[in-house]
């Protein structure tokens, strides 16, 4: 099972591959950013890594925040 559902007082937790899909990598590359530190680290649940769904969708929406940052300079000092 990649992931495992609950009540809502639960949270819902991650395998590799489903971060993986989510982020649209390979499940290799999960691994290697969470282990440069560039990823938010799993935790074990038996002798599973799983990824809080809300961790991994907080590190999206960070990563889309400094993207649009970085746009958005770019689409100011262009003139039509």
């Amino acid at each position: 099972m990649d992931t495992v559902e609950a009540d809502d007082d639960v949270e819902r937790l991650l395998s590799r591959v489903v971060v993986a899909q989510r982020l649209d990598c390979d499940p290799q590359t999960v691994t290697k950013m969470w282990r440069a530190g560039r990823f938010v680290p799993p935790f074990l649940v038996g002798n599973l890594l799983r990824w809080r769904e809300r961790d991994v969708n907080a590190w999206i929406a960070e990563r889309a925040a400094a993207a649009a940052e970085s746009i958005e300079p770019q689409k100011r000092s262009r003139r039509v």
